[in-house]
């Protein structure tokens, strides 16, 4: 998680594009150490490895993957309002700021992010039905 050591800010960018820059760098490292499940290309941490691949499977009531998401906090819990919020908050800042992000060279990398959460959150509810009748707001691996 040394990526701060490695942002390059240059004189010419603007301070939004300086703030956007580091903030992206910062979700990345945290979002990176909180993954869960088979971890993806884009994972920045090495230390970290595969994680809870068996989540959802072995629960009667839920009998299918819940594998992916985010933890909340560096222990093996997921819960999906915080997780939700977080991937509305950068998705709006994808809205607000997609010139910025496409300018730094960050945009396919903060849109993989996003799709790595909200694949998750869609597996948590039977989201092609007419009806939703369930939903698993909490997915606990100890």
């Amino acid at each position: 998680m040394n990526s701060l050591k490695k942002l390059k800010l240059t004189e010419r960018m603007s301070a939004p594009t300086k703030i956007l820059l580091t903030c992206r760098v910062l979700t990345d490292d945290v979002l990176s150490g909180i993954s869960a499940g088979p971890l993806p290309k884009h994972n920045g941490v090495s230390w970290r490895g595969n994680s809870c691949m068996k989540d959802g499977l072995s629960d009667s009531t839920v009998r299918q993957s819940l594998v992916g998401g985010f933890y909340d906090a560096g222990d093996a819990i997921k819960f999906n309002y915080p997780m939700a919020w977080s991937m509305t908050m950068l998705s709006w800042s994808v809205i607000e700021y997609k010139a910025k992000y496409e300018a730094i060279g960050e945009l396919d990398h903060i849109k993989e992010l996003i799709k790595w959460g909200t694949d998750y959150i869609l597996k948590t509810f039977n989201s092609s039905a007419d009806t939703i009748d369930r939903i698993v707001a909490q997915v606990c691996s100890y």
